[in-house]
């Protein structure tokens, strides 16, 4: 069944591959925080630690020290890059007032890029988890899926899957389902993937590229940047399956501009 899979969804690389990264394409890359350069005075006694960008090597994915990342397993350098820099400072999912390091990056050749952002945040084909639990409680049967409603449905997830937020949090085992996908993508002689980023930052043009090879974009230069305010929107509050919702209180309190209400009120 596994083989199955990953054959379809090999069959669909052709056609998710029609946008080539061409070269001397301008992409993002940030890591937070910052270096530092002593200043002396004319005694040679340190004064002040100036604070500077980091470096091209800190800024470049070193194999002794990376992880698994949703590409690549433990050990081996992917450059993870963003279409714009907004969109790779909301990767890092920094906090307020943070300092971070922005560089930026020059594709070096055109690249044969395999694209997972067609359905990204886009409505889950067919009935969705409630659907299938009301039609079972009552007893309704539904027709079998045709070929292309079983494509879409896998295509979904793939797409979704790529682009699902993830934190240190997160088991290594869990990247595993999109490494087996980008090592299957590399072995077709691809160049890396595309997938959107959920950090969009605002921007429409919110994507993000694993390459396979460090030498397909080159470090330009970096600069730094503060971070002065992190915005985060909900989809809730909501309860699943027969149980009741959240009670009312809760839904009015995520619905209230009124910051004056008490904490913890119901």
């Amino acid at each position: 069944m596994v083989k199955e899979f990953l054959d379809f969804l090999a069959e669909q690389f052709p056609d998710r591959s029609k946008d080539v990264l061409r070269k001397g394409s301008i992409l993002w890359r940030v890591q937070k925080g910052h270096d530092t350069e002593p200043q002396y005075d004319e005694k040679k006694t340190l004064v002040y630690k100036m604070p500077v960008p980091h470096e091209k090597l800190r800024m470049m994915p070193d194999p002794a020290k990376v992880g698994c990342g949703r590409a690549n397993p433990k050990g081996i350098a992917y450059p993870y890059l963003a279409t714009n820099p907004m969109t790779a400072i909301h990767e890092v999912r920094p906090w307020v007032g943070a300092d971070v390091t922005v560089a930026a990056f020059e594709v070096s050749r055109d690249l044969r890029i395999v694209d997972f952002s067609e359905h990204s945040g886009k409505h889950r084909p067919g009935p969705g988890p409630r659907e299938w639990a009301n039609d079972f409680a009552l007893g309704r049967k539904r027709p079998p899926r045709t070929a292309e409603e079983i494509k879409e449905a896998l295509l979904y997830h793939v797409d979704n899957a790529f682009s699902r937020p993830v934190s240190l949090d997160d088991e290594e085992i869990e990247y595993l389902p999109t490494q087996i996908i980008a090592e299957l993508v590399r072995r077709k002689g691809y160049d890396g993937i595309a997938y959107k980023s959920v950090f969009s930052g605002g921007r429409k043009d919110a994507y993000n590229f694993a390459l396979f090879e460090l030498e397909n974009a080159n470090y330009i230069n970096s600069c730094m940047c503060t971070v002065t305010e992190v915005q985060v929107d909900v989809d809730g509050p909501y309860d699943y399956g027969w149980r009741p919702g959240c009670p009312k209180g809760f839904t009015e309190a995520f619905k209230t501009p009124d910051d004056s209400r008490v904490a913890g009120s119901p």
